[in-house]
């Protein structure tokens, strides 16, 4: 996590602009960008059986062996034999009278332990968009990854402040100041010296927080207001909230930003954080959740 030696200007790498576009702005990624990191090996059967699941799910009905063939870029013959494997372990169901597969009952019953504490994205969008109504500015719910990175799950535009322009799939970095700040300041000293010593915070703006005691200064004080904050810290003229989601089991799942303007955001962050503070907790009743004791609730 330690900065390097004179790195005193903002990082060639940035993820996103705010661009102006008629009567508003666009937060939009920039090309090339999305917080990938160096792929590991890849077994090239199972991810073309995790590829083929993934084109079930989006499809209703089914499809051909034909169809999934040419939209996975797989061999009829090498489909096929992955397609009746999935079919052996009930994760698939072929119908003979149509010539489709499509999903089976067995997918449930393998991950059900995995399922049971993951939260619904569908179930979550109401209370986003309730959020960006309230707040007046634009919401954006991700995932913490296990590389680190944050996975945009959906995102609210604020028709008179920020559009969201990102592409699906779209990753932030570890060190994307507001969500990272939401991931760790609720978690145990050894998993933020373990956060520390696997990163290194990047310099994306002049504002950017980098030197590793200053970092750390910034989760204390995140934990004691209650969201975490960035101010131009990670892209020019934008200012961020964030706070995380807890599932079940006391994990963080999610983390619900709320970004805009740093104009319209610095002049409202009592309200916007109030209703941020309002959004999660609801989510949290939605879900069952468990949270650390000294975790923000509204106000009676």
């Amino acid at each position: 996590m330690k900065s390097k030696s004179g790195d005193v200007g903002p990082s060639d790498q940035l993820y996103e602009r705010l661009k102006p576009i008629d009567d508003h702005w666009v937060l939009e990624a920039l090309p090339d960008a999305g917080g990938q990191r160096e792929p590991g090996p890849v077994v090239p059967a199972v991810d073309k059986a995790i590829r083929i699941m993934t084109l079930l799910n989006r499809v209703e009905g089914g499809l051909s062996l034909a169809e999934i063939a040419r939209d996975t870029e797989t061999t009829k013959s090498h489909c096929h034999g992955i397609l009746k494997t999935l079919c052996r372990h009930d994760w698939l169901i072929f119908d003979g009278i149509s010539k489709r597969y499509r999903l089976h009952a067995g997918v449930m019953r393998d991950l059900s332990s995995a399922l049971k504490t993951q939260l619904s994205v569908e179930a979550m969008r109401p209370v986003l968009v309730r959020l960006s109504g309230i707040a007046g500015i634009a919401s954006v719910l991700s995932r913490p990854l296990p590389d680190g990175s944050f996975l945009i799950m959906d995102s609210v535009s604020a028709s008179r402040n920020v559009e969201i322009s990102y592409p699906m799939g779209y990753r932030l970095p570890p060190d994307a100041t507001a969500h990272m700040r939401a991931n760790l300041a609720w978690r145990t000293e050894h998993e933020i010296d373990d956060w520390f010593r696997r990163e290194t915070i990047k310099r994306y703006t002049q504002h950017t927080i980098v030197e590793p005691s200053a970092a750390r200064a910034e989760l204390v004080a995140t934990r004691r207001r209650g969201y975490a904050r960035s101010l131009e810290e990670f892209t020019e003229g934008v200012m961020a909230i964030a706070m995380p989601v807890f599932d079940a089991t006391g994990t963080i799942a999610y983390i619900c930003d709320c970004v805009g303007t740093l104009a319209v955001m610095r002049d409202n962050e009592a309200r916007i954080a109030r209703a941020m503070i309002e959004a999660v907790a609801e989510l949290h009743r939605l879900f069952g959740s468990v949270t650390p004791p000294d975790f923000p609730r509204p106000h009676a």
